[in-house]
């Protein structure tokens, strides 16, 4: 993929060799067979961002409102994704989730997961109470919990591998260490300038993750935002140890955080990984640091450090930290300043229309 020559001109260029932009590709060359696309990545391989440095946790869609375009994407998409493992030999497991209450404060908020996790027509979810957590993980305390069976892992750049080698086989193209360093119209196209050439498109697809902002601005494009760059580290427990934790374990979120809390993710290569620790990328630090409205960001980052002590202890109360030792670490962005949920990103520009 790496050696194949920039075309001229195109019909789709996508900014970014992540799962989405990848994902993307495919569907185009699905659609319509007939469309030229080529995937334009900085990096010498794909999936080296956020797609290659996350939990590898097929999500339930549990923590999503009953309606809303979150829970209904992110449950068609989970068994979507299962399915097209399935179809294409990529490993995974349906191993399930157990959130756990250990205080009788969370009540409400397991309450209102479990209501949502029927509103949206979750198989087999139950509630439970302490007694029954201990079918689940004997090794867990916690008052009350929630089963989820559908919540499943999986290793994402294996994904990406595969979506690459089927873009290639319909005459798509993903093209490696281009990076793109400027956009700018002419007429009814877009003009692509990257690290080794320039490259004309009838339509730009920017899936730049973590960059998204700036190729926005490449592309002048008025946004009300900016992309928050943030770490999360994780533990590994050590090989002997795992048989503590059958599934993936996660406490009750806290709704003040835009984090689902410390938890234990089982991984695709047997690992089982405590975490994460959340902070912000350093090297981004200076582009953020004098925003009014980032101020909040002490707390998150203490909440960060502070669950990972203290919730380890409450959900796995056997635990001792010589059990653990430094683990993987996961990337993800943050919008500002309207808060720091992940949302879809919006612009306005020439050539750049909102998205929903």
């Amino acid at each position: 993929m790496s050696g194949t020559t920039l075309p001229s001109q195109v019909g789709v260029a996508i900014i970014g060799a992540g799962i989405v932009g990848l994902a993307i590709a495919l569907e185009i060359t699905s659609r319509f067979p007939g469309k030229s696309v080529v995937v334009l990545e900085k990096e010498p391989s794909i999936a080296r961002h956020q797609t290659g440095h996350n939990s590898g946790v097929i999500h339930s869609g549990i923590y999503y409102k009953p309606g809303s375009l979150k829970a209904r994407l992110c449950v068609e998409g989970a068994e979507m994704l299962m399915g097209f493992c399935k179809e294409n030999g990529i490993p995974f497991e349906a191993c399930g989730k157990l959130i756990v209450a250990t205080s009788e404060n969370e009540f409400p908020q397991l309450e209102e997961l479990y209501r949502r996790g029927q509103g949206n027509r979750l198989n087999g979810v139950r509630l439970l109470g302490a007694g029954e957590i201990h079918e689940f993980e004997p090794h867990a305390a916690g008052l009350r919990g929630i089963y989820v069976p559908s919540t499943g892992i999986v290793d994402f750049r294996e994904v990406a591998e595969k979506y690459a080698a089927l873009i290639a086989l319909r005459g798509g193209l993903v093209l490696l260490s281009h990076e793109v360093t400027a956009l700018k119209r002419a007429g009814t196209c877009s003009v692509v300038e990257t690290t080794k050439g320039t490259i004309e498109a009838e339509l730009v697809v920017n899936c730049a993750g973590l960059q998204s902002d700036r190729i926005s601005r490449m592309a002048n494009a008025r946004l009300d935002l900016t992309i928050v760059p943030f770490r999360g580290e994780y533990f590994d427990i050590v090989p002997a140890k795992r048989y503590l934790v059958r599934s993936l374990l996660y406490p009750v979120p806290d709704p003040r955080f835009p984090f689902l809390g410390v938890h234990f993710t089982r991984r695709s290569r047997a690992q089982c990984s405590p975490g994460p620790q959340a902070g912000r990328l350093q090297q981004d630090f200076h582009k953020h640091r004098r925003h009014r409205r980032l101020r909040v960001l002490p707390r998150l980052l203490d909440h960060g450090v502070e669950a990972l002590e203290n919730v380890i202890g409450r959900v796995l109360p056997l635990q001792q930290q010589s059990r653990f030792r430094p683990g993987p670490a996961e990337t993800g962005p943050r919008v500002a300043p309207r808060g720091f949920g992940t949302r879809w990103i919006r612009g306005t520009g020439p050539g750049s229309e909102p998205v929903r």
